[in-house]
C-alpha cells in the first residue's frame, strides 16, 4: 500500500470522510467444514467452509489517491469476522488500480452474522455484534494503513457498507521530516488503544476505548514531504488540547499546539493544513502548481493565504490551531495586486499571541526580491459604485504581524464606529511593525457627523508597540485627525520614515492623542498640511512623550505649529539634531506648544520659517515647566501677515516663551540666533519694538554662551521681556540689545560688544545642560547657519568680538581655542 503524497489536484477531506463503500456478497457452497489451510482458496475449499466473493461496486475505502479518484491497490486485504469469534482474510482478486474490485475468502458455512474490517491487520477480535479494532500507537502516516473501516454484511442481500470508525489528524509537511508525535496535553485523553465497534445496528458505531495510550508516533517511510494522516481514537475529550511535535532525525524541529479542549469524532479528519517547519510559505495572486505553499512552483493563491490567516471553519478550536501553526512563519508574497474585498479582518483570540511576517517584493519565477521592481500591493480599490467602505485590513486580538515590503493603497473608511478609523489599516490590538512599506492614497473620510481618523493607519492598543522602519506615507487624507497615522494608545517608534503631502484638519501627517510615547528618528516630513487646526506634520496631545531626532521638516503648514503642535499633555518633548525649513502657521511657524512638562531642543537648525498671523515665527511656547534650547541655530524667519497691528511689537518674534510654570525655567545655551523679523510680503524689516526672543511671565531665564544678534541692530532687540519682570542671567552671551527688562538683569540698547567674562554663580550641572557638548558634530548634522555666514554677520555688527574670538572664530565665546576645527553655530568646545 503506497503513501498518499499530495498530487496535482487538491484532495478534499470531505470525500475522505463521508463515502460509504457498497459490496455485493455471493456464497459458494463447498465441502464439509474443516480448519482453513493457508493459501487454499481456489485450490480446494475445506469442508464446512464457504468461499465468498465480495465485489466493490462503488468508491472503495481510501487507499492510493490519484487526484480525486479512489483506487484499490494490488494486495489489499480485508478481515471478515463472524459472531462466533472466527475471522478470515479476504484478498483483492487480480491487479489493483481500479475503483472497483473483488475480494475472496472463506468463512464457516452457515455463519450469517458477518462483519468486515479494513485494514485487515488492525482487526483485534469479535464478540457477538461487537468488533474490536486496534488504533496503534505507532503508525506510518499512510492514510490507507490507518483508515479503520468496519462493515456489517447483510445476510440476505450480501451487501456491506464500510464506515470509518476512527478520527484523523491530517497535515502536509515539507521534505526532511522523519516523524511526528501526537500527544494529548497532560495525558488528558487517550489517542490509541482497542476500540469497540457496535455492529448491532445497520451502521457500525464506534464505542468505548480500552488499553489506551496518550500519544502516537508516526514514522514516515520517506522524508520527501507530502500529506500524512494519523488515526486517533474517536469520542475522546482532550481537555488540555493536543500537541504535535515534528522531527528531523532525532531532534524536534517544530511544535504545533492545538491549545483548546477538543473532543475527537469518528469519521472526521482534523485538517492541520500545510506545516512548514522552516516557517516559509510562498504566495502568488493566482497560485501555482499544487498550491501547497511550499515553494514558488507550488505557491498558494491569494485566496488561500487569506483562508490561512482567516479560517472560516465551523470548529473554532481547529481554526485557532491552524493559526497557532503559523506562529513565527514568513509568507513570501510575489509581485501583484492583492484585494481581500470589503473590510477584511484578522482577528485572533487565542491565549498565546501569534506572530508572523508578510514579506513582499518577490519575482515568483526567479525568487529574486526587489521591492521597487516587484511591487506587492494590498489594495482596497473594490468600491466601483463609490458607496461602501473598502479598508484594506482590520487587525484585532492576540496577533503580532510584520509587514515587509508591501504597498497599501486606496483603502477607504467612511462609516461610523470603527468604520471611520484607519482608511488603510485599522489596528485594535497587538504589537505590529511595518518595514519598507508604502501607504499612498488611503482615506478616512466623513459620513454624516462622523469624522474620519487616520487616513492610512489607526493604532489603538494601549499595551502594544507599533514600529515603522523605512516606511513611506504619501497623499493620505482624513476628515478628522491624522492624514497618515492616527495613534490613540501604545508606544510608537518611527525610523527612516517619509511623510509627504498628507493632510487632515489636525495632524497633517501624524496625530498622537493618548499614546504613551512617540519616537521619530532619521525621518522626513515634507509638505504635510493641517488644513484648519494643529500640527502640519505632527500633532501631540494627552500626555504623550515625544522624542524626535535627526529628522527634517520642510514646507509643512497648519493653523498652530507649522511642523509640530503639542497641546494638553504633560509628557516631555525632545527635539534633537533636526532641521526645520520653510514651515508655516498662523502662530508658531515651527512649533506651538502648551502643557508639556519639559521641552528640550538640542542641535537643531531653523531656517526661513514663517507665520501668517502673530507670535512665534519659529516657536510659540505656552504653559510648560522647562524650556531649553542648546547647540542650535536660527536665521531668516519672518512674518507674512497683512495685519498692520501684527507687524509690530511682540507679534513677529521668532521665539515667544510664555507661561512657564512656577519653579520652572527657560534657557538658551550655545546657540546662534542671527537675523531680523522680516515682513515677507514687502521685504521690509519690522522695527517697531519687536525682538528675536520675547519672554513672558516671571520665570528665570538663562542665556549662556550664545550669539543673539538682529541684523538691523538699531531698533530690533535681541531679547525682550514683555511684562518687565523677567529675571535674565546672561553668561558669555553676545547680543545686540535687551529691551524692556526689569531689575537685576543686564539691560540696555545697542550693546554690540558686551561679553561677560565673569561666570561666578553659573550652574554648570546637567540641570540646564550649560556645559554638555563635547565638541564633536557628526558629518550629517544639519549645519544650517554656516560658520562663514555667522562670521560675516558678527564681523559687521561687532568687529571687536571677532578680534577677541580670533579670525574665523578659532576661539569660542570664552576665548578658548576650538581645537580641531569642529564647529557648531554659537556653541563652544569643551576642551
Amino acid at each position: 500500500m503506497g503513501s498518499i503524497a499530495m498530487k496535482k489536484n487538491t484532495i478534499v477531506f470531505g470525500c475522505i470522510l463521508c463515502a460509504f463503500t457498497l459490496f455485493s456478497c455471493q456464497k459458494e457452497e463447498n465441502a464439509p467444514k474443516e480448519t482453513i489451510p493457508a493459501g487454499t482458496v481456489d485450490d480446494g475449499v475445506p469442508a464446512a467452509y464457504s468461499q465468498l466473493t465480495l465485489s466493490a461496486v462503488s468508491d472503495g475505502v481510501k487507499t492510493t489517491l490519484d487526484g480525486n479518484t479512489v483506487k484499490w491497490k494490488t494486495g489489499d486485504q480485508i478481515k471478515v469476522c463472524c459472531s462466533d469469534g472466527s475471522a478470515s482474510d479476504f484478498s483483492l482478486v487480480g491487479e489493483g488500480g481500479s475503483s472497483s474490485g473483488s475480494f475472496k475468502g472463506l468463512v464457516p458455512s452457515g455463519e450469517t452474522a458477518l462483519y468486515a474490517v479494513y485494514p485487515n491487520d488492525l482487526y483485534s477480535s469479535v464478540s457477538g455484534a461487537t468488533v474490536n479494532v486496534t488504533i496503534p500507537d505507532t503508525q506510518d502516516g499512510v492514510f490507507g494503513n490507518a483508515n479503520i473501516a468496519v462493515a456489517k454484511i447483510d445476510a440476505e442481500t450480501g451487501n456491506m457498507a464500510f464506515k470509518n470508525v476512527n478520527a484523523f489528524m491530517g497535515f502536509t509537511v515539507p521534505a526532511g521530516i522523519t516523524k511526528v508525535v501526537v500527544s494529548s496535553v497532560g495525558a488528558s485523553g487517550n489517542l490509541s488503544g482497542t476500540l469497540a465497534v457496535d455492529c448491532s445496528g445497520e451502521i457500525p458505531v464506534a464505542g468505548s476505548l480500552s488499553d489506551g495510550g496518550a500519544s502516537i508516533t508516526a514514522t514516515f517511510p520517506e522524508s520527501t514531504g507530502g500529506t500524512y494522516y494519523v488515526a486517533v481514537a474517536p469520542g475522546i475529550s482532550h481537555t488540555k488540547g493536543l500537541l504535535l511535535e515534528w522531527y528531523k532525525g532525532e531532534s524536534v524541529s517544530g511544535t504545533y499546539w492545538l491549545n483548546k479542549a477538543i473532543t475527537t469524532e469518528a469519521n472526521n479528519v482534523y485538517d492541520m493544513g500545510s506545516v512548514s517547519v522552516e516557517g516559509d510559505y510562498y504566495v502568488t495572486v493566482d497560485g501555482a502548481g499544487s498550491k501547497s505553499g511550499m515553494n514558488w512552483a507550488n505557491a498558494w493563491s491569494a485566496a488561500q493565504l487569506w483562508a490561512k490567516l482567516h479560517p472560516a471553519g465551523t470548529d473554532s478550536d481547529i481554526d485557532g490551531a491552524k493559526l497557532a501553526n503559523i506562529d513565527g512563519a514568513t509568507f513570501h508574497l510575489a509581485a501583484g495586486t492583492y484585494n481581500w474585498g470589503g473590510s477584511p479582518s484578522i482577528s485572533i483570540n487565542e491565549t498565546a499571541t501569534i506572530g508572523f511576517t508578510l514579506k513582499g517584493g518577490y519575482n515568483a519565477s526567479t525568487g529574486e526580491r526587489n521591492i521597487a521592481s516587484n511591487p506587492t500591493i494590498f489594495t482596497g480599490d473594490d468600491d466601483a459604485d463609490g458607496t461602501g467602505d473598502h479598508r484594506i485590513l482590520f487587525i484585532d486580538g492576540n496577533v503580532s504581524i510584520e509587514f515587509n515590503g508591501i504597498t497599501f493603497t486606496k483603502g477607504l473608511t467612511r462609516g461610523s464606529g470603527n468604520n471611520r478609523f484607519g482608511g488603510g489599516v485599522m489596528i485594535k490590538a497587538g504589537s505590529h511593525s511595518f518595514v519598507d512599506c508604502t501607504f499612498t492614497q488611503n482615506s478616512a473620510t466623513t459620513s454624516g457627523k462622523n469624522k474620519g481618523y487616520g487616513g492610512a493607519v489607526r493604532f489603538e492598543d494601549g499595551d502594544g508597540v507599533l514600529t515603522l522602519t523605512r516606511t513611506t506615507f504619501s497623499n493620505n487624507t482624513a476628515t478628522g485627525d491624522a492624514g497618515a497615522l492616527s495613534l490613540s494608545a501604545g508606544t510608537i517608534y518611527i525610523t527612516n520614515g517619509s511623510f509627504s503631502n498628507n493632510s487632515a484638519p489636525t495632524g497633517g501627517a501624524i496625530d498622537c492623542s493618548g499614546a504613551s510615547e512617540l519616537t521619530v528618528a532619521d525621518s522626513e516630513f515634507l509638505s504635510n498640511n493641517a488644513s484648519s487646526d494643529d500640527g502640519g506634520a505632527i500633532a501631540v496631545e494627552d500626555n504623550a512623550s515625544s522624542n524626535i531626532s535627526s529628522t527634517t521638516f520642510r514646507n509643512n503648514s497648519a493653523n498652530r505649529g507649522g511642523a509640530i503642535c503639542i497641546v494638553g499633555g504633560t509628557g516631555n518633548v525632545t527635539l534633537k539634531r533636526s532641521y526645520f525649513y520653510r514651515n508655516d502657521a498662523y502662530t508658531g511657524g515651527v512649533v506651538y506648544t502648551e502643557g508639556s512638562a519639559n521641552f528640550f531642543v538640542d542641535e537643531c537648525s531653523f531656517e526661513a520659517n514663517w507665520i501668517s498671523g502673530r507670535i512665534g515665527c519659529i516657536f510659540n511656547v505656552n504653559g510648560i515647566n522647562k524650556f531649553s534650547m542648546y547647540n542650535s541655530s536660527a536665521k531668516d524667519s519672518y512674518t507674512k501677515t497683512t495685519n498692520e497691528d501684527y507687524k509690530k511689537g511682540v507679534n513677529p518674534s521668532w521665539f515667544s516663551i510664555d507661561g512657564v510654570q512656577d519653579g520652572g525655567c527657560m534657557s538658551f545655551c550655545n546657540c546662534s540666533i542671527i537675523g531680523d523679523t522680516w515682513d515677507g510680503t514687502n521685504n521690509v524689516a519690522l522695527t517697531d519694538g519687536t525682538a528675536l526672543i520675547v519672554l513672558w511671565g516671571s520665570q528665570t531665564n538663562y542665556f549662556t554662551n550664545c550669539i543673539i544678534v538682529p541684523e538691523t541692530d538699531s531698533s530690533i532687540s535681541a531679547i525682550r521681556g514683555d511684562s518687565g519682570s523677567e529675571v535674565i542671567d546672561l553668561y558669555y552671551t553676545h547680543y545686540s540689545s535687551v529691551g524692556n527688562i526689569g531689575t537685576n538683569t543686564d539691560s540696555g540698547g545697542n550693546i554690540a560688544n558686551l561679553i561677560k567674562t565673569d561666570y561666578d554663580g553659573i550652574n554648570w550641572s546637567n540641570t540646564y545642560h550649560c556645559w554638555r557638548w563635547n565638541g564633536t558634530i557628526d558629518s550629517d548634522a544639519p549645519a544650517m547657519t554656516t560658520q562663514a555666514n555667522v562670521y560675516a554677520r558678527v564681523n559687521t555688527i561687532c568687529p571687536d568680538f571677532v578680534t577677541w574670538s580670533g579670525s574665523d572664530f578659532v576661539k569660542d565665546q570664552r576665548g578658548v581655542s576650538r581645537g580641531n576645527g569642529d564647529w557648531w553655530p554659537g556653541a563652544y568646545q569643551n576642551n
